[in-house]
């Protein structure tokens, strides 16, 4: 007689339906598109000209007959929508960028998007396939690559998702590859994060523009804005913008790219700086081994405190294509240069503030705008007040034979924000001639994606024409760095801030 074997029972478990265990589908949208995505889908983030949408697998009863129905493209390109499949379980641990065309491309064949990715799978497949005959020779196993962007894995480092022209695209980047990834762009493209949650509802209806509206309306020259903005020097713009290249001797900075001490440095000096000038600054951390965002605050002193007034900039740098030099003088020790300007004006003054004002130095910028992300998502956690964020990237360089400029977003920004900076710089720097840039991207965006009012200033009304852009030749002692049109940039986003916060002696 066989013996009986005592099995455990295992409790029932209903299945029916099983959930899918894959990511849910995303759906890029067209701005244009007559057709709204469907009423389960969730908003993941907004771009120039699509907005990208997580739609559940198991959706199929708020999916309408008209949008499914529509012309679809599954895992293509085009103007319709496109339903994405990211296939594996593993892709949603990975992180989403969108891959702009930041400036014109340069001459001789630019590389697109589509090459950058192959770029990267290449080598990764190079250098994997080195590391298994090394292993089966004998060899001790290595961490592929000095900056641990060639971790060994079993799928590429990088994957195209979607691509409609060469000016944009959408990757899915394995979380190992995010600090550097910057490093292994061309020049000509930037990145921008997408939030791995839905966005609150909150970030579809945008932001209300009737208060600037108001400020429009009323808004005239105030000789006492004029006197306090007048007193930014050309002189000290110039000493912070050396001093943050490591062109000043004193400083020991080479690069402020956010994983180097240089960075750090770079945090505790601009803390120090605005601390002197009576500001409460804080070092605050967003993710592992990223230098931190400064946050420096001058508290309100009236019943709108608990309102924000944000002017930025971002501190970390960006180099040429492999290489760890990032001195960063435009992009972006002048945005830098000019919050501290700011924030020694209003110590010089004693200046006291109607609403909260704040100035931040992001880190991350470069990798994603991934500082500035994770401040806006916790303001919007925090259903925080935030009467307007201005964000300065990009003030000094002029091309040779144009005029000083301020150039303002065409398109990701509220229209009301610009207007209102715009006619502030007619009273103020009346020498700024002032128009739109197609030039992406910066800051300003992260806050726009939480429905906050937000703008951007930036060298010129036009593209980017800067020919040291994410260059380790980015210096101020060059040709077309210009001391004086940051100076009146300065000027414009101080008297905004003035304007906006309301201010007292």
């Amino acid at each position: 007689m066989l013996p009986l074997l005592l099995l455990p029972l295992l409790p029932l478990v209903s299945c029916l339906p099983c959930p899918d265990p894959r990511p849910p589908l995303l759906i890029v949208h067209p701005h244009q598109h007559p057709l709204s995505p469907p009423p389960c889908a969730s908003l993941l983030s907004r771009s120039e000209a699509h907005d990208l949408y997580l739609l559940p697998r198991d959706s199929r009863e708020c999916e309408t007959r008209e949008y499914m129905s529509a012309p679809v493209a599954w895992n293509g390109f085009g103007d319709s929508p496109v339903i994405i499949d990211r296939e594996t379980p593993e892709g949603a641990e990975k992180r989403m960028f969108w891959v702009r065309e930041s400036s014109a491309a340069p001459e001789g064949g630019p590389e697109s998007v589509r090459e950058f990715v192959e770029r990267v799978r290449e080598r990764w497949e190079r250098e994997r396939q080195a590391q298994k005959e090394e292993e089966e020779e004998g060899g001790e196993q290595q961490v592929l690559g000095p900056d641990g962007l060639w971790r060994k894995r079993r799928e590429p480092p990088i994957t195209l998702l979607y691509a409609q022209t060469t000016r944009t695209a959408l990757i899915m980047v394995h979380p190992s590859v995010v600090p550097t990834l910057d490093s292994h762009l061309p020049p000509h493209l930037s990145l921008v994060s997408i939030s791995p949650t839905p966005l609150p509802t909150a970030a579809s209806d945008g932001p209300d523009p009737t208060e600037i509206l108001g400020l429009l309306d009323k808004l005239e020259f105030n000789p006492l804005i004029d006197l306090i903005t007048s007193t930014i020097s050309v002189e000290s713009l110039e000493k912070d913008v050396r001093y943050l290249t490591g062109e000043d001797t004193s400083s020991p900075i080479t690069s402020r790219h956010s994983f180097t001490r240089g960075a750090l440095h770079a945090a505790h000096y601009i803390a120090d700086q605005l601390t002197a000038t009576g500001a409460s600054c804080t070092l605050e951390p967003f993710l592992p081994h990223f230098a931190p965002n400064v946050i420096c605050t001058y508290a309100g002193t009236s019943d709108r405190a608990s309102e924000r007034v944000i002017l930025s900039a971002h501190y970390d740098s960006r180099g040429s294509f492999g290489f760890t030099r990032a001195p960063g003088a435009d992009d972006d020790a002048s945005g830098v240069a000019h919050l501290l300007a700011v924030g020694r004006a209003i110590g010089e003054f004693g200046l006291n503030f109607d609403r909260t004002f704040y100035l931040i130095a992001f880190a991350g910028e470069e990798q994603g705008l991934l500082g500035s992300s994770a401040y806006a998502a916790s303001l919007r956690a925090e259903n925080a007040s935030v009467a307007l964020q201005v964000q300065a990237d990009m003030l000094a360089y002029r091309k040779e034979g144009e005029p000083m400029q301020l150039g303002q977003p065409d398109k990701i920004g509220l229209p009301e924000a610009a207007w209102l900076v715009g006619n502030v710089s007619h009273l103020y720097a009346p020498e700024l001639v002032v128009g739109f840039t197609p030039a992406c991207c910066s800051d300003h965006q992260s806050f726009v994606e939480h429905a906050f009012p937000a703008t951007w200033v930036f060298e010129r009304a036009g593209s980017i024409a800067d020919p040291k852009y994410h260059n380790s030749q980015d210096l101020s002692s060059r040709r077309g760095f210009d001391l004086n049109q940051l100076r009146s940039i300065t000027k414009v986003t101080f008297a905004t801030i003035l304007e906006v916060a309301g201010f007292s002696l």
